[in-house]
C-alpha cells in the first residue's frame, strides 16, 4: 500500500461505515463528535456501505464528512478502506455505529497507544443490558466482541473500537476487498504476525445496544458462512482431514462452561444474570448448531466457486 498523507493538523481519523440504522448513527455521531472537540485535531468521516434510507438532514446537522462505497455492498471492511484511504490523521481510529463512546474515549485509546508502546489498541467494548433484557439479548453480550480475551488470549481484535497507527496499514496494506465477517480477525492477525503490538484498553469504552433473536441468528449464520473462506486465505489448502475435524466441533456444551465465561468477566455479570444460566445455555447450544449448518453452507459454496473458476 502506498504512503497515505497525513498533513500535521489532524492528529486522528474516525471512520464509521454505516448502512440505515440512521437512530443508532444519530446517537454514535452525537456522542464521537463530543469527544473531538474535547480531544481536537480530529476529522470524522461516514462511509455510506448501501443506505437506502435519506441521511443528508443527519450528516448536515453533524457537519461531517460523507462518502460512499457502492460497489461492494454489504462489506463493511471495503467500506472502511473507502475511509481510510482518503483519511488524513496519524492515528486511525475505526467505531461500529452501533457504538457509542463514554467521556474519555479518543483520550484513553490514543494513551493507550503511547503508555503501551503499541501500533493497535482495541478499546472495551460494553452491551446495554439489564434484568429486563431478553436470553438473546444477555447472550449477544457474553459471547459477542470480547474484545479484553481476544486480545489478550488470542492476539486479534474486532473493528467496533480499534485505534491503529497509520503506519500499519501502509505496511500491510488495508482490508480484503468485498468481506462480509470476520476480516477484522483476519487483518489484526496478520499485523501482529507482521511484528506490530496489539493492546487492549479498559479505558476506551464504546457501549452498544445488544442484537435481538433475529439479529442474532443473522449475524451468527454470516459469521459461520463465512468462517471457511477466511480459513482457507489465512491458511491456504489444509489437509482434507483436518478441515473435516475443525468442522466437527463439540456442538452441545453444559452449562458449567457458560457460568464460567460469566465468572471470568470482570463485572458482575453471573450475580445479574446467572439465575438465566439454563436458558442461555439451550439457545448457545442452538446457535452452535446453528453456526454449525452454516460453516457446511459455506464450505459448499466455497466448493462450487472452485469448480466455475476451474472451469473457466
Amino acid at each position: 500500500m502506498k504512503k497515505l498523507p497525513c498533513p500535521e493538523q489532524i492528529k486522528l481519523s474516525v471512520v464509521i461505515p454505516f448502512c440505515d440504522d440512521l437512530q443508532s448513527l444519530d446517537r454514535s455521531l452525537d456522542a464521537v463528535l463530543a469527544e473531538s472537540k474535547r480531544f481536537g485535531s480530529t476529522e470524522v468521516i461516514l462511509v455510506d456501505n448501501g443506505s437506502k434510507l435519506d441521511y443528508q438532514s443527519l450528516t448536515h446537522r453533524h457537519e461531517v464528512r460523507i462518502i460512499t462505497e457502492l460497489e461492494k455492498l454489504n462489506s463493511p471492511y471495503s467500506a472502511r478502506n473507502r475511509g481510510i484511504e482518503v483519511s488524513k490523521g496519524g492515528i486511525i481510529v475505526l467505531l461500529d455505529a452501533t457504538c457509542i463512546p463514554r467521556p474519555g474515549w479518543l483520550a484513553a485509546g490514543v494513551s493507550a497507544l503511547d503508555e503501551k508502546s503499541a501500533d493497535i489498541v482495541g478499546g472495551e467494548v460494553r452491551f446495554d443490558i439489564n434484568e429486563e433484557s431478553s436470553t438473546a439479548e444477555i447472550y449477544d453480550a457474553l459471547v459477542n466482541i470480547r474484545m479484553k480475551e481476544s486480545i489478550m488470549t488470542r492476539q486479534v481484535a474486532k473493528t467496533a473500537n480499534l485505534f491503529i497507527r497509520r503506519k500499519v496499514f501502509e505496511a500491510i496494506g488495508l482490508f480484503a476487498e468485498g468481506v462480509r465477517s470476520g476480516e477484522d480477525v483476519g487483518w489484526t492477525s496478520r499485523a501482529v504476525e507482521y511484528g506490530f503490538r496489539l493492546e487492549f484498553s479498559s479505558e476506551a469504552v464504546v457501549v452498544k445496544a445488544p442484537r435481538r433473536l433475529r439479529e442474532v441468528l443473522r449475524k451468527q449464520w454470516r459469521v459461520a458462512t463465512w468462517q471457511p473462506r477466511i480459513r482457507r486465505a489465512a491458511q491456504g489448502q489444509t489437509p482434507k482431514r483436518n478441515r473435516v475435524k475443525r468442522s466437527l466441533p463439540r456442538l452441545i456444551i453444559p452449562p458449567g462452561t457458560l457460568k464460567k465465561m460469566m465468572l471470568e468477566r470482570d463485572d458482575d455479570f453471573f450475580s445479574q444474570f446467572g439465575h438465566k444460566i439454563f436458558q442461555i445455555t439451550f439457545l448457545h447450544n442452538f446457535i452452535r448448531v446453528w453456526m454449525f449448518a452454516g460453516n457446511v453452507w459455506g464450505n459448499i459454496k466455497l466448493r462450487k466457486a472452485k469448480l466455475v473458476g476451474r472451469r473457466v
